[in-house]
């Protein structure tokens, strides 16, 4: 009796139709962008913010100012390491997904090499808003602040 129990009730969450499974795919889509984007980020790829990032982008930066989608990317180039390589990863990700809205927060570490080999390892915490649009979704405003080693 118990074991029906358990059968049915995964079986009704994942009808395509169901909320469940439209939040499911919603959630890897944002934590996708939220990979892509920290990736973007650290090897300043201006075709993936562009697309990420909509037109009006505001990004409140961690020194109080607020700086649109054209500045942006140069005050993050700022903000990392200068001559960098390395991995992004974003950890400690929460969704919260309203419709075609949703906000993001979470922790973002770059464990970067500077151009003379020394490791510079580097953790921001984030939080953003985005928008879906035309089927994809778009941050719209993202904060950010170093964490402290």
């Amino acid at each position: 009796m118990l074991l029906s129990c358990c059968v049915s009730v995964p079986r009704a969450q994942e009808t395509p139709a169901s909320p469940a499974a439209r939040q499911s795919k919603a959630e890897r889509e944002l934590r996708e962008l939220a990979f892509d984007e920290c990736e973007a980020v650290l090897e300043n790829h201006t075709a993936t913010l562009d697309r990420i990032w909509a037109d009006e982008f505001l990004m409140h930066t961690a020194d109080g100012r607020t700086t649109p989608k054209a500045q942006a990317r140069a005050y993050l180039r700022t903000a990392l390491p200068q001559s960098i390589s390395g991995v992004c990863a974003v950890e400690v990700l929460e969704i919260k997904i309203s419709g075609g809205k949703a906000r993001m927060s979470g922790r973002m570490r770059v464990d970067a090499t500077a151009a003379d080999g020394t490791s510079q390892p580097v953790q921001y915490r984030f939080g953003q808003r985005l928008v879906k649009r035309g089927g994809r979704w778009q941050v719209v405003f993202l904060e950010f602040s170093p964490v402290a080693p």
